[in-house]
């Protein structure tokens, strides 16, 4: 309204005194130029305040070039901004930029929190990698850095061609992340490993027992009763000792002293006398005699040098019975019975792998079957499966291994 007041104003001014007394009361002129000049010291004062906050807004970088360390002059414009009156604010004007700048922030956030977060997981044998399209807010569209690697992954639908691949081989992704008008990128590598050969695998059945123990031959011996007396002066004892080709006489008619050793060891350090001075007697070498006595404690024992089922051992006379409780004894032959045997072939070295002891465990077990795989040069390990049962493995993808053998079949299927 100030032209129009103005006018009115100079138009007053420009009458004579007479005209001026027709016009009559100008009060409301007066009125109306007071408010005007109220109006406009008010509008330099909004344009005070105003004034710079629009120089910030308009210092601020055009919204494509907005960046995250653009943030802190952002939150300042629009706190500014905020502080001011209404009538301030439209004095401002348009706050297009600002408004830009902080949807640009918003949105840098979004993909910077995606890019931090974005993960994908790939134990290089899996048929498929799952490839998310949104992460935190921003989107996602994923392309390989290598082109030529789409052969072995389809960006499209994550699957994985490993088929083919001579080696290991790392392929890198790249996740193109897009919140409003952020963008960014990240690369992620991982490796598909190729299909490898692997070398031949025979696992044994479960083994329940490991006693493949052998039982050594055994010479006849027997031992006697407890020893009650060393003096045989007033009650002399006599027997017979015979291996079944020769019977040697034992008479004990004296009283024995004990001095500083035990009944049984002086009772039979007397009889094996006995056996010498006879062996001595009969032109027997005493380092080819057969037969022999030795006391421990309060016991002896008589006994045959030679072992298995053809060594014996036979008591006679009057008084056997008054020591042993048994007048024969025999040895034992040696017992393989436990025993077990296979063969491991790779095809050019083969060997019997024996099993002749008791064995704690499946590794002590596995370690006495090395010892021998190793020992004949065959291409092959043995390995611990689990407590009960062993596989053995070729040393190359090209050994061909074949087990056979007497006992095969208790250790391994057909």
């Amino acid at each position: 309204d100030k032209p129009a007041v103005v006018q009115a104003r100079a138009h007053y001014d420009a009458l004579t005194d007479a005209q001026k007394a027709f016009v009559g009361d100008i009060a409301k002129l007066t009125e109306a130029e007071q408010t005007i000049a109220e109006l406009e010291a008010q509008a330099a004062l909004d344009e005070a305040a105003a004034a710079p906050v629009r120089t910030e807004i308009a210092a601020l970088p055009a919204k494509a070039d907005i960046k995250l360390t653009d943030e802190p002059a952002v939150t300042s414009a629009r706190a500014h901004y905020d502080g001011l009156t209404d009538s301030q604010k439209k004095q401002v004007g348009d706050i297009g930029k600002l408004t830009d700048a902080e949807d640009m922030i918003r949105d840098l956030k979004i993909v910077a929190m995606a890019k931090g977060n974005l993960q994908v997981v790939y134990n290089g044998v899996a048929e498929k990698i799952e490839l998310p399209n949104a992460q935190d807010g921003a989107t996602i569209t994923w392309i390989l850095k290598n082109k030529d690697q789409s052969t072995i992954v389809d960006i499209t639908t994550g699957s994985v061609q490993r088929e083919g691949l001579k080696e290991n081989t790392d392929v890198v992704l790249v996740a193109n992340m897009a919140a409003g008008a952020a963008f960014d990128t990240k690369e992620i590598s991982i490796r598909v490993k190729a299909i490898k050969a692997e070398p031949e695998v025979i696992t044994s059945k479960t083994i329940a027992d490991f006693d493949f123990s052998t039982i050594y031959a055994t010479q006849a011996r027997g031992e006697s009763f407890q020893v009650q007396t060393t003096d045989f002066q007033s009650a002399p004892k006599h027997f017979t000792i015979s291996d079944g080709k020769i019977t040697i006489p034992i008479d004990l008619t004296w009283n024995i002293p004990l001095g500083e050793f035990t009944a049984g060891q002086v009772v039979g350090s007397a009889v094996d006398s006995a056996i010498q001075d006879y062996c001595n007697a009969n032109g027997i070498d005493l380092g080819k005699r057969t037969l022999g006595a030795v006391g421990f404690g309060d016991t002896f024992s008589i006994f045959a040098f030679s072992t298995g089922s053809e060594s014996s051992v036979t008591l006679g006379g009057p008084d056997w019975n008054y020591f042993f409780p048994q007048s024969q004894y025999n040895g034992s032959d040696i017992d393989h019975s436990k025993n077990r045997t296979f063969n491991v072939s790779d095809g050019e070295h083969t060997t019997v792998v024996t099993l002749d002891w008791q064995y704690t465990g499946m590794e002590s077990l596995v370690e006495a079957i090395n010892g021998q795989l190793q020992g004949a040069s065959v291409s092959a390990a043995a390995e611990t499966v689990n407590a009960n049962q062993f596989r053995l493995v070729a040393n190359s993808t090209g050994i061909q291994l074949t087990v056979s053998g007497v006992d095969k079949n208790q250790f391994f299927e057909e």
